[in-house]
């Protein structure tokens, strides 16, 4: 691949089990990236969440809900679009704080998805009820967000609206996602809307968005992809198709 030398870094393999695919993964990232990458171990999902093993980053094969480490998930064959991912956390700036946006602003506690009919109203309180339930914000959140809908419905495109307050307290900058089976009108012009991502955003902490709203981006500019969204039956599901879009 690149001939460059440089530190090795310490990557961490986490998999379903831990075991099958992780050897068929360790095989195929030592030949590709001998040079750029110790595999100081490999590890299930449940051994990692409860483990504090130091490492660079973490290449897995499972989506990894708040994790440790700046991470990667891959397919145990290393598609080409894995190794995108792979090579693109290897040139990050190292003085330069690495995170996965996808796992530090999406969470499962803040995934709904929803059959039968449902009103914009219906919907707006739903998801801003659990950030009140969590404690991430003050009861007032749901009124600065009908404010901000009043002004302007937050209706983007390809069934997707991305309400959010005009201003508002939050503890922690988090997206809440509902996924709707039946179309919501969302505007006065009869847009409807069934992917819904609520915006809870701390202070300050817009720049570190950018990564989601490139998603949301291709969202709304791609019809298949939303079709794939709207198609999910979990979280899982949802999050595994955001990393694909990331890569």
């Amino acid at each position: 691949m690149r001939n460059r030398i440089i530190e090795k870094k310490r990557v961490l393999l986490v998999c379903a089990s831990g075991i099958g695919t992780a050897k068929l993964l360790e095989i195929k990232i030592k030949k590709l990236f001998d040079t750029e990458i110790e595999i100081i171990g490999s590890c299930s999902l449940y051994k990692y969440q409860k483990n504090k093993q130091e490492a660079d980053f973490v290449i897995s094969t499972v989506p990894i809900e708040a994790s440790k480490h700046a991470y990667v998930q891959v397919t145990p064959f290393l598609s080409k679009a894995d190794i995108r991912g792979i090579e693109r956390l290897l040139e990050k700036d190292e003085n330069r704080a690495t995170f996965n946006p996808i796992s530090l602003f999406f969470s499962k506690k803040y995934f709904t998805i929803l059959e039968g009919k449902r009103t914009k109203e219906q919907i707006l309180t739903t998801l801003a009820n659990k950030f009140e339930v969590e404690g991430n914000v003050q009861a007032s959140f749901l009124k600065s967000v009908k404010e901000r809908e009043n002004i302007v419905a937050t209706y983007l495109g390809n069934g997707l609206a991305a309400p959010h307050p005009i201003s508002a307290d939050v503890k922690e900058t988090k997206i809440a996602v509902c996924i709707t089976k039946e179309p919501i009108i969302w505007n006065e012009e009869g847009d409807e809307v069934q992917i819904i991502l609520m915006l809870a955003v701390k202070n300050k902490e817009q720049e570190q968005l950018s990564t989601v709203y490139e998603i949301i981006s291709q969202i709304v500019e791609i019809p298949k992809l939303a079709k794939e969204i709207r198609e999910v039956e979990d979280f899982e599901a949802f999050i595994r198709i955001l990393e694909y879009v990331k890569t």
